[in-house]
């Protein structure tokens, strides 16, 4: 069974950006995934994506990546705008099966039948002013291990997030502009407290009394 706390303990114990990659690597094989890759992107940067204050990380090579964000596809990728408006995981291949067709969408459809993935979850982790979160990539798996695990990997992702950002402000790897310590708020460790304790978004509405879309 997945035990998600153990790795909210090691994702504390990482000192550095790339000890939480490891760690977050580590995690996704164990859930039955084969790799991630993690973004946190100003949204006024869509169109210069390679700022110091954006990350990118990934567990299969920053290689593989670099023509998404140097060649232009991130600026014309639907993906990228689907992240930013929604607040749940969605099928990342459904997905680009049914959006509107484009050089970036080409670009990816090729990329992950190339690397052979069969399942994959686009997971949003996103702030007020920065499009971020994870995506989770399966291959050969079977369909009923990638709909099982899929709260699992929100939390996951959404504990990984959180820990990278403290991280890269302790580091002066500045990702969100203004950014202290202190930019948990009161009401967002409520929230992922009864995440820990495996609490749906709407239970935890109920408790806390706020809107599930808030949650």
């Amino acid at each position: 069974m997945f035990d998600v706390l153990r790795y909210q303990a090691r994702f504390e114990a990482a000192a550095t950006l790339d000890d939480l990659r490891d760690v977050m690597s580590d995690a996704v094989k164990d859930l039955g995934y084969d790799g991630f890759d993690a973004y946190s992107l100003v949204k006024e940067d869509v169109d210069s994506p390679l700022k110091d204050h954006n990350l990118f990380l990934c567990d299969y090579g920053l290689d593989k990546i670099m023509p998404y964000l140097t060649e232009g596809w991130l600026q014309m990728d639907p993906t990228l705008k689907e992240v930013g408006q929604r607040i749940a995981p969605f099928d990342y291949l459904a997905y680009l099966k049914e959006c509107p067709t484009n050089g970036s969408v080409l670009w990816q459809r090729a990329a992950l039948m190339a690397a052979g993935v069969s399942h994959a979850w686009c997971i949003p982790c996103n702030s007020v002013d920065r499009i971020q979160g994870t995506t989770m990539y399966m291959r050969g798996g079977s369909r009923r291990l990638f709909e099982e695990t899929k709260l699992d990997a929100q939390l996951l992702s959404t504990l990984f997030m959180t820990r990278v950002l403290t991280v890269a402000v302790a580091s002066e790897v500045k990702p969100v502009k203004g950014l202290d310590a202190a930019a948990i708020s009161a009401r967002e460790t409520d929230c992922l407290h009864w995440v820990a304790q495996g609490k749906t978004n709407w239970e935890i509405a109920t408790i806390l009394r706020i809107s599930e879309n808030t949650v």
